[in-house]
């Protein structure tokens, strides 16, 4: 890249690129001051970029053509080309001709050839080609020793200074005058019998008489002018032409003198576009509509807070961190609107009673397909449990005494008086609604859940089970035999199913649990209190479960993110990684890779994710061999490349050569190590390209479908940001050859003005040209035309690089290059297109076009 290196701190050492780095991670002002100088680099570009070299003028004398540049400096003289009549003599069938070709068929006349012509057995002067024009153009009729000869020539009493001239009314030549001697001028004057006529003046209108010297001058472009000046008449009225500068020419044309005016092709001519506004860009909208100024995009600029959206306390403008916004302690995320709206602070009281009830003195128990509530019993009745497979139930259980009166406590509802006799106890019913988790079986972004799947989820689906907190955590007690109820075992045990006792009951939505500091009878407890008690009570507090039990996460620092370990890890407060850099070698150019599978790594990370293509054979990614990197060999593995245009976007990313393609095996890619976990890679990063026919030097950005991102799943795609040629400068070759091919034709030959690479297989180019062949008849077997290539140093010495096949009763071509590489040619080399050695006999008029780029 010319210019002076831009000023980057890199945390590892590379000899061959940026030299030592500091060894260990950057910190984020170091991070940052490389961004800030990348920023500064692309700025300067863009403000400080010179004015462009422009034509200051173009002289033509005769065949040479001299260019002035704006600088001064002169190029050329360049031989300008001259159409020149090609002598064939005498007509033959069976022949091809070129252009400007020019043959004689006697009693005819004489033709030239418009344009390629294979001779028909009978010659035809009327033929047209496949375009519906003329191939054949008659410049005289029948031919002989002299003018009295040809059937459009009638000549007759010769004499002296006589000429001819056309007879429409004939349709024929015929000799007139003589014209008298005045008609013979000399150089200097005309002449007439008895003297001349001197002093002519320079003639000012069309009836004025002028000189053979002024004549003679005029018909060459009048007098001189000066260098870089063109003829023109500018004056607004007609006149006589002068020398006048190009760009005066273009003031009077286009009516014109303002700074900034840009000329363009209309529909009907070319045309000025006056100056837009300051700032603005020349936009074009595609072949058929005239450019326009039009101003850049913009992106956001403003990122308000949402329902449970905070942005700090003040609208984003230019970065910022959004996170979710605090709720209160003991309370959750969901939605218990009854329809669809964001979530906001609920408590967990509240989000049973949306979600199943709100009866006073319902039980909560899982049935055979969710957790349901068992509506309240009659006064005095017992839980239950009637078995696995079963729901519990409302009984009277086996034994001594006697319920006479039960009264309402703290969240128990009796129907407004004691019941004596019987009677409803029931909790407060409570609304409907889910919550946020994730219940995917794998690190996953939350979605709304019932209470029910979450449960199940955690603990158990299984019909009658009971759910309580063990030493270690929370587990699930799985339905006793029918009849049987639940008892505690005190502070230091789990409960467990046992006869039906005498009497007692517990509160509404309490539990029993001694949460006492000591030793001591358990006693009804909120679910809050008990958390509070075994977890924690600290505001900010998150709960999770590690490796043996559930346990408490102390608040982060403010502006830090929760981040998940994975499955086999426990989360923990992190800040927010910013955007890193990278740099590949190669990057794939507007163009998919070859078929190919991908093998996820799983999980947010895709460590060791893979694609491998479908065929074996190598690949060539943006005119350049994968197996070629690094001189070839085994060289190529460990080298990075930036793969962009994959159909599944997810499939995007940074991968490294882990196996080269060969005619055994096909080439696998493997995820970068800086590239293979959203810890380490994400949207912002930057990525470097440093070769390619289209992409060396670019800039590119990643930037993904949704937030929370999982490499491999979510879409990622790369926004080109600067550097590269975007679509590489093709380079097209084209022929035409008429007729049925004859045994080893050449077809075409071709020297190259400049290097140029046509793709593997020639396919197409990253500009989108495609090669393509064909005839106008159909081949009777499959037709092969062969490729060749000779150097600038042997031009005459072919070696083979590619075929063109012609398929058996068709005319479609099928093209491969030799080993299924890329081809190159130098300025100089030569290629050449040659028909098979036995040519098919009923394939004709062969054309083809090779596309390619500019090395």
């Amino acid at each position: 890249m010319p210019g002076s290196p831009i000023a980057l701190t890199y945390r590892t050492n590379d000899n061959t690129r940026w030299g030592t780095g500091q060894g260990s991670n950057l910190g984020s002002a170091e991070i940052d001051q490389n961004f800030w100088n990348l920023a500064e680099a692309i700025a300067g570009l863009e403000t400080a970029s010179s004015l462009p070299n422009g034509i200051a003028s173009i002289t033509v004398v005769g065949t040479q053509m001299s260019i002035t540049l704006t600088s001064g400096t002169v190029l050329g003289p360049f031989t300008l080309p001259v159409l020149m009549f090609n002598w064939r003599g005498a007509w033959e069938p069976g022949t091809n001709y070129a252009p400007l070709d020019t043959f004689i068929v006697a009693g005819v006349g004489i033709f030239t050839v418009m344009e390629p012509y294979f001779s028909p057995v009978t010659f035809n002067p009327t033929q047209v080609g496949t375009d519906g024009n003329p191939v054949l153009n008659q410049l005289f009729g029948a031919t002989g020793n002299s003018l009295e000869t040809l059937s459009d020539v009638l000549i007759s009493n010769i004499q002296n200074g006589q000429t001819i001239e056309w007879n429409a009314t004939a349709g024929q030549w015929q000799n007139v005058g003589p014209l008298g001697t005045m008609s013979l001028q000399n150089a200097t004057a005309v002449a007439i019998t008895g003297g001349t006529v001197t002093g002519l003046p320079t003639p000012t209108n069309p009836a004025d008489a002028a000189t053979k010297a002024y004549v003679d001058a005029a018909g060459l472009g009048a007098a001189s002018v000066a260098d870089g000046d063109v003829i023109a008449n500018i004056t607004g009225a007609p006149h006589s032409p002068t020398g006048v500068t190009v760009s005066a020419l273009l003031d009077h044309v286009f009516g014109t003198t303002t700074v900034g005016t840009v000329m363009y092709r209309g529909g009907s001519g070319w045309t000025a576009l006056a100056p837009g506004t300051s700032g603005q860009f020349l936009k074009t909208l595609g072949a058929g509509i005239a450019p326009a100024w039009a101003s850049g995009g913009s992106g956001v600029t403003d990122l308000a807070a949402g329902t449970g959206i905070s942005t700090g306390g003040s609208d984003i403008t230019s970065t910022g961190t959004v996170s979710l916004a605090a709720i209160a302690t003991a309370t959750l995320l969901a939605n218990i609107s009854g329809s669809s709206a964001a979530p906001s602070s609920t408590t967990l009281t509240a989000l049973i009673d949306n979600a199943l009830g709100n009866t006073r003195g319902a039980v909560l128990y899982r049935g055979a397909s969710g957790w349901v509530l068992l509506a309240p019993g009659t006064s005095g009745k017992y839980l239950q449990t009637s078995g696995p497979g079963a729901d519990p139930i409302w009984n009277s259980p086996a034994g001594a005494g006697t319920v006479t009166d039960i009264a309402a406590g703290t969240g128990i509802s009796t129907g407004g008086s004691d019941i004596t006799s019987t009677g409803t106890i029931s909790l407060a019913a409570i609304a409907d609604g889910d919550v946020l988790a994730n219940t995917s079986g794998s690190s996953a972004a939350p979605v709304p859940t019932t209470l029910s799947a979450l449960i199940d989820h955690i603990f158990s689906a299984a019909q009658g089970d009971i759910l309580y907190r063990g030493a270690s955590s929370w587990g699930v007690l799985a339905p006793g035999t029918n009849g049987q109820v639940l008892t505690t075992g005190g502070s230091a045990a789990n409960p467990s199913w046992a006869n039906a006792p005498s009497g007692g009951s517990i509160a509404n939505l309490d539990i029993l649990a001694n949460i006492s500091g000591s030793t001591a009878a358990p006693i009804g407890n909120t679910l809050s209190a008990v958390l509070d008690a075994v977890l924690g009570s600290s505001q900010g507090d998150i709960i999770y479960r590690s490796a043996s039990a559930w346990t408490v996460l102390a608040p982060g620092q403010a502006g830090q993110a929760l981040i998940s370990g994975g499955a086999a890890a426990n989360v923990a407060w992190a800040s927010v990684a910013s955007p890193k850099f990278h740099v590949v070698t190669l990057a794939t150019a507007g163009a998919a890779l070859p078929a190919n599978s991908y093998t996820h790594g799983g999980g947010a990370a895709d460590i060791g994710a893979t694609l491998t293509m479908a065929a074996n054979g190598d690949v060539t990614i943006d005119g350049v061999a994968v197996s070629s990197l690094g001189g070839g060999g085994s060289n190529p593995l460990g080298y990075r490349l930036l793969i962009k245009d994959e159909a599944a976007a997810a499939h995007n990313g940074i991968y490294t050569v882990t196996q080269i393609g060969t005619a055994s095996v096909p080439m696998i890619l493997t995820r970068a190590t800086d590239a293979n976990d959203t810890t380490v890679f994400g949207g912002g990063d930057v990525v470097f390209v440093g070769s390619g026919a289209a992409n060396d030097a670019s800039i590119w950005v990643g930037q993904v479908a949704a937030v929370p991102f999982t490499l491999g799943t979510t879409g990622l795609t790369f926004a080109h940001v600067a550097g590269g040629t975007a679509s590489g400068t093709k380079y097209a070759i084209a022929c035409y050859v008429p007729g049925v091919l004859t045994n080893s034709q050449n077809l075409l030959f071709h020297k190259f003005s400049k290097g140029a690479t046509f793709p593997a297989n020639f396919t197409a180019t990253p500009a989108g040209h495609a090669s393509e062949a064909g005839g106008s008849t159909n081949a009777t077997g499959s037709t092969v035309i062969n490729v060749s290539k000779a150097t600038a140093a042997a031009p005459n010495t072919f070696s083979t690089v590619g075929t063109i096949t012609i398929g058996a009763s068709s005319v479609t071509a099928t093209f491969a290059s030799t080993g299924g590489t890329s081809v190159a040619f130098a300025q100089g080399d030569v290629l050449r297109l040659q028909g098979p050695s036995s040519a098919d006999a009923t394939f004709a008029d062969f054309y083809a076009t090779l596309a390619g780029f500019e090395s």
